[in-house]
């Protein structure tokens, strides 16, 4: 910049350009060369299950006698691996299990707002470290499956969802990561079928406070 093209009253603007300019360059440098060795960010990827092995032929898992029993607690299980580029550490994963009238996306939208404001009265949950490609699972339960419930979750009459959320930090910091899934009716040869909700699979960051003080 030639200075004698610009006005006396307008070169000081110009210095301190030219110095904010300078102080941008080295800050973002900085943030490279801080960034070169730190290990990227962690990813989960969750998918629902059930936790007991059908076998069998058609309608098979609704004639499994050890999953979904009646007058019993709806349990299902979550499962989890890193699949990210490093560890997840402090790792804090909770759910529960919901019947809701259909697969619509009010009944969706009902079971993630149950599943809000049971989470507000739950205590902090352990925490773990998971590595790379480590797998793991949890069972999250529900309510008492009354004999009315069995069979409408067989026949399609009612859904069973699962929503969660998996807390954790990496190397960039604290995130959160939420899952919500429904079964689907009876499939043939017994396939058990977790299909995605519309709501709440979304993730991102959280503070670091919230994690230390409400995980």
């Amino acid at each position: 910049m030639n200075h004698e093209s610009i006005s006396a009253g307008n070169r000081k603007w110009a210095h301190a350009g030219f110095i904010g300019l300078t102080m941008v360059g080295m800050l973002s440098i900085g943030i490279v060369t801080y960034r070169a060795g730190r290990t990227e960010r962690a990813h989960f990827q969750m998918s629902a299950d059930i936790s007991a092995v059908v076998q069998g032929t058609i309608d098979a898992w609704s004639q499994q006698a050890d999953w979904l029993p009646v007058n019993a607690p709806i349990r299902s299980n979550v499962n989890f691996r890193d699949v990210g580029n490093g560890p997840g550490t402090n790792c804090s994963n909770i759910g529960h299990a919901y019947l809701e009238p259909d697969a619509s996306l009010s009944s969706t939208r009902d079971a993630v707002s149950k599943f809000n404001e049971w989470l507000k009265l739950q205590p902090p949950k352990g925490k773990g470290t998971l590595g790379k490609d480590e797998p793991k699972w949890n069972t999250y339960f529900g309510d008492i499956l009354t004999p009315e419930d069995f069979m409408n979750v067989r026949f399609g009459r009612r859904r069973l969802y699962e929503v969660g959320t998996l807390w954790f930090d990496d190397d960039t910091g604290s995130h959160y990561q939420n899952f919500c899934y429904r079964l689907q009716p009876p499939q043939p040869r017994g396939m058990v079928i977790f299909s995605d909700c519309e709501e709440h699979t979304d993730e991102g960051d959280v503070p670091g406070w919230f994690m230390h003080f409400f995980r």
